[in-house]
């Protein structure tokens, strides 16, 4: 068994690309397209589609993966965001793209892309699920009619199809072996779109129901690609992992259940969470038995949960435009300012990146990162918060630890009044009056001076990185402004 998943992992794909781009056709997710572009030439990269195409076993198990189907056919696509050769770190960071909204969702390079742009580093995102294969046939039907996620058990079409499930007649479990090849191919430098990248580094990432993804591959397949990927980063998917196929559990939610930890580790894995994923997830699974098991285990994986923050990031400038959207028959996503609540604006992205970058110093130099940290709760698994509302414990920030707002986790609406604040993916926020500002801070300077030394000593820390500390100096100096002026 374990040499046919070795054989499988070092067949060779085929590979298309740089798929063209016309005034007619572009690739769904491209830069050129988001509501907020970022310039990509400032920073010497450039953007680039490849298919990639192969033969990948379906697997099937509860503790160890086994053999269901062997040598069925897939192609996918993969996005890849690259330097200059002579700007190129070495690093090259693969993510899995979520699913969640029925669409290729690009969470971890939203997040993390002014990381990768000013450092060199090689971004590769890779589709991951027949529902966004299909949405991606709805954008551009002439582009990506080769796609194909087929299963060898055919179905017949369903009339609707919901993105919290599986499409009947396809198969999502398609994608453990499409990864463990590309990252063959990419770590051997095999792959065409990085001829002229010698790769030194290979790291694997996933967000939310990616992270599920990334939990169940390190679970299953952590020992048969030692050798390829360099170390793990989840983000807001902690203590959940998905099945191996569509078939085991077909009424799942995303396919979901209580994330099983690995044996015998060779790479470090870190887990960041928010806050917001304590009661999102806690709904599917028994999640907090999970997280205990995590922080008492003696592999080299690392938790963290960001006090206070949300579960995502409405606000971030990449997301496709609403016009990309709309085309890949989703609905529009609401813009940040048009929901009936301020946004929380805790940037988990910048503990996003210092993780990046701990992974790396972890799997690369004699460096161990801080123990795990996790936001306090009360005998019933209940969030511990401080007078303001916000989480006790847990990784700190300036945010909650030189405060300017009562910070939600999950967005409050008004008049809503569950306990639980379970009402969203979103955070909210209600900034402090002026009666509270003046209680806990003498003045602008003050609230500045603490909110900078905080920040500073993060980075001294390495809890934060220097460019992202900056940004959030720079951040409070113009909140400020607003708030005690």
């Amino acid at each position: 068994m374990n040499q046919d998943i070795n054989d499988t992992i070092k067949q060779n794909i085929s590979q298309e690309g740089p798929i063209p781009i016309t005034q007619d056709s572009h690739p769904f997710s491209a830069n050129a397209f988001a509501r907020q572009p970022v310039d990509l030439t400032a920073y010497k990269y450039k953007e680039e589609e490849y298919f990639i195409s192969g033969k990948a076993n379906i697997y099937q198990g509860e503790k160890v993966a086994e053999v269901k189907y062997s040598n069925q056919p897939y192609k996918t696509r993969i996005m890849i965001r690259k330097p200059n050769p002579d700007h190129f770190s070495g690093r090259v960071y693969l993510d899995i793209y979520n699913a969640s909204n029925g669409y290729d969702i690009e969470d971890v390079w939203r997040r993390s892309y002014q990381y990768y742009l000013e450092n060199g580093h090689i971004y590769i995102g890779i589709t991951s699920k027949p529902i966004n294969v299909l949405s991606l046939k709805n954008f551009d039907y002439n582009r990506y009619q080769s796609l194909n996620w087929s299963s060898p058990e055919t179905a017949p079409m369903p009339t609707t199809i919901s993105p919290t499930m599986s499409i009947p007649g396809t198969e999502e479990g398609l994608i453990w072996d499409i990864i463990s090849q590309l990252g063959y191919a990419i770590k051997n430098n095999l792959l065409e779109g990085l001829s002229n990248y010698p790769v030194q580094e290979l790291y694997l990432t996933g967000q939310s129901q990616s992270g599920m993804y990334l939990n169940s591959y390190v679970y299953y397949f952590h020992q048969f690609v030692e050798n390829i990927f360099d170390g793990y980063l989840n983000v807001v998917g902690a203590g959940v992992m998905r099945d191996l196929n569509q078939y085991e559990n077909p009424n799942s939610f995303f396919s979901s259940k209580k994330q099983l930890l690995p044996k015998q580790l060779k790479r470090p894995f870190i887990l960041l969470s928010s806050q917001g994923d304590i009661n999102l997830f806690e709904s599917m699974v028994n999640r907090n038995q999970v997280l205990s098991e995590i922080n008492n285990t003696l592999e080299p994986i690392r938790h963290y949960e960001l006090a206070s923050s949300p579960h995502t990031d409405p606000a971030s400038p990449l997301i496709p435009d609403n016009s990309e959207i709309v085309k890949t028959k989703n609905p529009a996503k609401l813009l940040d300012g048009e929901y009936n609540y301020t946004v929380n604006n805790i940037q988990l992205a910048y503990y996003v990146n210092s993780c990046l970058e701990a992974l790396h110093k972890w799997a690369q130099e004699d460096y161990c990162p801080s123990e795990n940290l996790l936001i306090n709760r009360d005998s019933k698994g209940h969030i511990d918060k401080d007078e303001f509302g916000n989480g006790r414990g847990g990784l700190r920030s300036a945010y909650v630890e030189v405060p300017i707002a009562h910070y939600h986790a999950n967005a409050i609406e008004p008049g809503y009044t569950d306990k639980n604040q379970s009402a969203s993916v979103n955070g909210s926020m209600v900034y402090f009056n002026t009666k509270l500002l003046q209680t806990l801070y003498k003045d602008k300077q003050d609230y500045l001076k603490k909110f900078a030394s905080y920040v500073n000593q993060q980075v001294k820390e390495n809890f934060l990185l220097s460019n992202d500390g900056k940004r959030m100096i720079a951040w409070s100096k113009a909140v400020a402004e607003e708030l005690f002026n």
